[in-house]
């Protein structure tokens, strides 16, 4: 592998870590996020870290800007999705598609690469799994630190199996399998009621009715 390969990947992870946005992760993501990348660059094959280093490079790019820190902005964006969030098979065209950007835009993509790669490391299974032991444990005070999106409804059978990610820096919790987590948990699904339906007999109203009786008793 070319002393230049090696010399892009680490110009560009040292770019990563003296640019945290703070609009896109907290400090501790982004400090996350850098040690990502410094372990793919050191796990990695040599040719591996030829490879995206090479898509990283702006010489064949469309709209390549003049300006060097806006072409330091797209190498950042590029590596930070395909070395955390992407396989090695979408590479290329993720990498053509950073490329084909406004010369000017650069700053604006890293900000949405920041995010992804939150949402990915955040969503690997070790991770998820601390977290569903903190929430058990300390449910109060985790709920007063991370937002929670639940996607339930009136979803048949109980309990019902949830698939677990983080998305867009809230932890979902998704029955219809649509955020794709790698963790499964199973929970039970009581569907809210309107208070206008019940409100004339609010005491008959009770979870064990949602429940079937196995769990119920």
């Amino acid at each position: 592998m070319s002393k230049d390969a090696i010399a892009r990947i680490k110009e560009t992870i040292d770019f990563v870590e003296a640019h945290p946005v703070a609009d896109a992760t907290s400090a501790a993501d982004h400090a996350l996020i850098v040690q990502w990348l410094k372990n793919w660059q050191r796990l990695s094959s040599p040719a591996t870290v030829a490879k995206l280093s090479e898509m990283l490079s702006q010489n064949s790019a469309p709209n390549r800007a003049t300006d060097a820190a806006a072409r330091a902005y797209l190498r950042a964006t590029t590596l930070t999705k395909c070395a955390i969030a992407l396989p090695e098979s979408g590479w290329a065209n993720e990498a053509a598609s950073d490329k084909a950007a406004p010369a000017g835009g650069g700053a604006g993509l890293y900000v949405g690469a920041l995010r992804l790669a939150r949402d990915h490391i955040h969503s690997a299974p070790d991770y998820i799994n601390r977290m569903l032991g903190e929430l058990k444990t300390h449910p109060v005070q985790f709920l007063g630190e991370h937002k929670l999106v639940i996607n339930g409804g009136n979803k048949a059978g109980n309990p019902v199996q949830y698939k677990v990610a983080m998305k867009d820096g809230a932890y979902s919790f998704d029955c219809y399998g649509v955020n794709r987590g790698r963790v499964t948990v199973a929970a039970i699904n009581v569907m809210a009621t309107k208070y206008a339906t019940v409100s004339a007999n609010p005491g008959a109203n009770s979870l064990s009715e949602w429940l079937p009786a196995s769990i119920a008793q």
